[in-house]
């Protein structure tokens, strides 16, 4: 009797254990899936398509979620096909469009700023529910879904 206690014991322990290694295994690949944000630096120009003007010091793909920070003296313009997962405009930051161009968003679209489209075109690419929120009215030439 007191050896099956003691193997039922152990039987639990390492189920314990097992548990324990997997929900930590889970947690760190949820960590790791959230990538951090790019941010808005307009460190050189207002050229959206230019690498140092980002925080991670490259232009945003598809799969990067970016924030428009309102401080830069230079705020962003899309001069060509741009893409983005989800942005985000700091009230008091705006982005402007040059032209007949493209902004990808494959993600939500929060604006607490402005958005100057001109001729510009936001084309929402997502495969799933997107969101698009905003604090003022906003006004896009063309919206695309």
């Amino acid at each position: 009797m007191k050896k099956r206690k003691h193997e039922f014991r152990r039987v639990k322990r390492y189920v314990f254990i097992y548990l324990v290694i997997l929900l930590l295994g889970l947690l760190n690949l949820r960590l790791k899936a959230q990538t951090p944000a790019v941010t808005w630096t307009g460190a050189i120009d207002s050229a959206w398509s230019r690498a140092g003007n980002w925080s991670a010091g490259k232009i945003p793909t598809s799969a990067d979620d970016v924030v428009i920070a309102a401080a830069p003296s230079f705020q962003p313009v899309v001069m060509s096909e741009a893409s983005c997962k989800g942005i985000m405009i700091e009230k008091g930051a705006h982005v402007k469009f040059a032209g007949d161009v493209t902004l990808h968003v494959h993600g939500d679209f929060l604006n607490e700023g402005e958005v100057f489209s001109g001729r510009g075109k936001v084309r929402f690419a997502g495969s799933g529910i997107q969101k698009i929120t905003s604090a003022s009215p906003l006004s896009f030439y063309t919206l695309e879904m």
